[in-house]
């Protein structure tokens, strides 16, 4: 779990990476924002996030929403298309997504269908998986289940 002396860790880190830019977006301290959102988060999830800041071409810093999502290893929306119609579900959010449409549908509809679901989908999906892997356990037991699929 991260803690507070975590979160100025954090904020110092992606001070040095983004300069003002992170400063001037956020602030030299965290307002309590960004420590309610990955307090939960397992200390290699967010150290996962603060290595793909490092790998990023962006050269803004993310939003928190973004963040969480790079710490957490979500897929974007067209990679989450493209791995289902690889049948590809080694992330949570396309195993997740993949239930939620249905096997035959994946089989039997069109990119374009697919696309329009996964969309329709994508943001309460995500929301489901952040908020069940703010708890270590689930984030054990989706890692567990993922090393499982593979």
């Amino acid at each position: 779990m991260i803690t507070e002396k975590h979160m100025e860790a954090i904020w110092k880190k992606m001070a040095r990476i983004y300069g003002h830019k992170w400063v001037s977006n956020y602030g030299a301290r965290d307002d309590g924002t960004w420590f309610s959102a990955i307090q939960k988060f397992p200390e290699e999830s967010v150290m996962r996030g603060l290595e793909k800041c490092l790998l990023r071409p962006d050269p803004w810093p993310p939003s928190l929403p973004e963040f969480c999502q790079m710490c957490l290893d979500i897929p974007d929306v067209g990679t989450v298309v493209n791995k289902l119609l690889n049948q590809d579900y080694s992330d949570s959010m396309s195993l997740a997504i993949k239930k939620k449409i249905g096997s035959w549908n994946l089989q039997n509809q069109t990119t374009k269908e697919i696309r329009q679901q996964v969309m329709a989908l994508y943001e309460s999906t995500y929301l489901e998986i952040v908020s069940t892997c703010s708890d270590n356990k689930t984030m054990i037991q989706s890692m567990t289940n993922r090393e499982a699929l593979r």
